[in-house]
């Protein structure tokens, strides 16, 4: 399913949630963005302490 489906389909899902549920289905979707962004936070981080431990390493094999 391309990404450009499944957009469709979450909208198709979404029109048929009942009203009082949509605030619930937004805060779903607010945490599930949150932990991306904190999961790319976090991938930055480690590769960032990768890099920093390792430079020496690193410059010699761009040699």
């Amino acid at each position: 399913m391309t990404t450009t489906e499944i957009k469709e389909e979450l909208h198709k899902a979404i029109e048929t949630i009942p009203e009082e549920s949509l605030k619930d289905v937004l805060g779903l979707i607010n945490q599930i963005q949150q932990k991306q962004y904190i999961d790319d936070k976090t991938l930055d981080g480690h590769l960032d302490t990768i890099i920093a431990e390792n430079r020496e390493l690193l410059e010699k094999l761009a040699q």
